[in-house]
C-alpha cells in the first residue's frame, strides 16, 4: 500500500482540546521555544511540573535563512489516561513512564462534554494511538474512524483509502492510475527562458522575468527552480486561448508561488499584502468567473458557475496562512459541479467538496497571471512556477501528490 500520513488529519485533531494545561507561573513557554529553536526548527518538549502535558515549538520558514522565522509556542495535554514520555517525545501509557504519576490528570479542569455522547469500549485490535489521540476503526466503514473513542467524532479518509490500525493512518488501497492527459498549459520543469507557446496555446508576456529560487525545498530540486517573476507594476502573462472559452464542467489548475520578504509583517511573521491578483479570467476592470488573489495574510478564490457564485473562498482555514519567502502551492479542481482545493498539501474540506453545479461561466477576457482584472494597483509582486491547467478531473490524491512535486504520478505523463 502507498501510505500518506495526511497533515489534514493532524490539523483536525489539534483543535480538539478537552483538557487544560496546569499553569506554571515560573515557566515561560515562549522563552523555552526560542532557546530550543536556535539550532532546531522545532520539536516536542516536557512541561515542567506537569508530566501529563508537553510543549510544542515550531519555527516558521523564512527565505532570510535558518533561524530567521518567527517561533511559535503552544502547551498541549495528553489525553486521559496517557502521560508524557520524554524518551519517545510522545504521549504514552503510564506503565511505560513509571516516573510520572498519572494523578496529574486529576486536578485539571475537564471541559464539559455532552453527557449523552456514547463512548467506545477500548478494543486493541481495532484501535491505535498516535500524536496524543485514540483512533478507532468503524467496523462498518473501514475508511472511517472515531477520534478519542467518541462516536460523535467520526472522520473518514479520502476516497480510495482505508484506515490502517497497524500504521495508525489512512492508506491508499491501490495506486490510482494517472489520468488521461488533457492539459492546455504545462510549465513544469522549464529550465530556460519563458515559454511563449505550448501545444498551440500562445502566452503573451509583458515585463515578466525568470529567476532561479536558490532556497527551494529539496523536493523541488528535481524539478525546475526557475520561476516567472512579476514586478508588481506592469508585469503580466495573458493567455488569449481562454477568451470566450468553454470551460465545460471540468477545469483544474495548479501552480507554485512565492511572495517576497518585503510583505512580511514583523509582528506576526506572516504576509500582510495589499490585494494582488494571481490568476483571473476577468479584464478591463470587469470581474472574472475564476479569480485567485492575495489580500492581507490569506489567499482567496472566486468562482462563478451557471448555478452558484462562491466568493472570497479562503485557501486555508487559518486566518494567517501565507508566509513570505516560502514556496507555497495551490491546486484547484472543479469536476462535475464539485470543487476541491488543496493548499500546501492540505485538503480544504475533507471528503466533502463544495457543490456548486453547472459549468464555469465564460468571459470575453484572456486568462491573466499577475493582475486582478487589470485594476490599477493590483499587480502581483512575486514569483510563480509549475503552472498546470488541464481539462482533467483531478482527484484529491492527484492534488496532494502535486504538492509533493510528483507531477507524472499525480496527473499524467505530460512529457509523453
Amino acid at each position: 500500500m502507498n501510505k500518506i500520513k495526511l497533515v489534514l488529519m493532524s490539523s483536525t485533531i489539534s483543535r480538539d482540546a478537552r483538557y487544560t494545561v496546569r499553569s506554571n507561573p515560573d515557566f515561560d513557554i515562549q522563552e523555552l521555544c526560542e532557546e530550543k529553536c536556535v539550532e532546531e526548527n522545532g520539536g516536542y518538549y516536557p512541561y515542567p511540573g506537569d508530566c501529563c502535558s508537553f510543549v510544542v515549538c515550531n519555527r516558521l520558514p523564512s527565505s532570510k535563512g535558518p533561524g530567521k522565522g518567527r517561533v511559535v509556542s503552544n502547551a498541549m495535554r495528553c489525553s486521559v489516561p496517557l502521560v508524557w514520555n520524554t524518551e519517545t517525545s510522545s504521549c504514552d501509557f503510564p506503565y511505560r513512564v513509571p516516573e510520572c504519576n498519572p494523578a496529574c490528570h486529576d486536578d485539571v479542569t475537564q471541559l464539559p462534554i455532552n453527557a449523552s455522547t456514547p463512548f467506545l469500549i477500548f478494543n486493541e485490535s481495532a484501535q491505535c494511538f498516535f500524536d496524543g489521540h485514540y483512533y478507532t476503526v468503524n467496523d462498518f466503514q473501514p475508511e472511517c474512524f472515531f477520534l478519542d473513542r467518541r462516536e460523535d467524532t467520526q472522520v473518514c479518509c479520502l476516497e480510495g483509502q482505508i484506515f490502517n490500525v497497524s500504521d495508525c493512518c489512512c492508506e491508499w488501497e491501490n495506486e490510482p492510475t494517472p489520468l488521461k492527459c488533457d492539459c492546455l498549459i504545462y510549465s513544469w520543469g522549464i529550465a530556460g527562458d519563458l515559454v511563449r507557446e505550448y501545444r498551440g496555446v500562445y502566452i503573451n508576456t509583458t515585463g515578466v522575468t525568470t529567476r532561479r529560487i536558490t532556497d527551494s525545498p529539496d523536493a523541488l530540486q528535481s524539478a525546475s527552480a526557475n520561476f516567472f517573476c512579476f514586478d508588481g507594476e506592469d508585469a503580466v502573462m495573458k493567455i488569449p486561448r481562454f477568451e470566450n472559452y468553454n470551460y465545460l464542467d471540468t477545469f483544474s489548475v495548479h501552480f507554485l508561488f512565492q511572495i517576497p520578504d518585503e510583505f512580511e509583517n514583523p509582528d506576526t511573521g506572516f504576509v500582510d499584502a495589499p490585494k494582488m491578483g494571481l490568476l483571473t479570467n476577468g479584464c478591463c476592470n470587469k470581474s472574472g468567473t475564476f479569480e485567485m488573489y492575495i489580500e492581507g495574510s490569506q489567499g482567496f478564490l472566486n468562482i462563478i458557475t451557471e448555478k452558484e457564485a462562491l466568493l472570497e473562498y479562503a485557501f486555508d482555514i487559518e486566518v494567517e496562512s501565507l508566509v513570505a519567502g516560502q514556496i507555497m502551492d495551490i491546486s484547484i479542481s472543479y469536476c462535475a459541479g464539485r470543487l476541491n482545493l488543496v493548499f500546501n498539501g492540505i485538503l480544504k474540506e475533507t471528503g466533502n467538496p463544495r457543490v456548486l453545479g453547472g459549468r464555469i461561466k465564460s468571459t470575453g477576457c484572456p486568462l491573466t497571471l499577475g493582475s486582478f482584472n487589470d485594476i490599477p494597483g493590483t499587480n502581483f509582486k512575486g514569483c510563480i512556477n509549475n503552472l498546470i491547467i488541464c481539462q482533467d478531473c483531478w482527484t484529491e490524491f492527484n492534488m496532494i501528490l502535486l504538492s509533493f512535486f510528483d507531477v507524472q504520478q499525480a496527473v499524467c505523463n505530460l512529457e509523453g
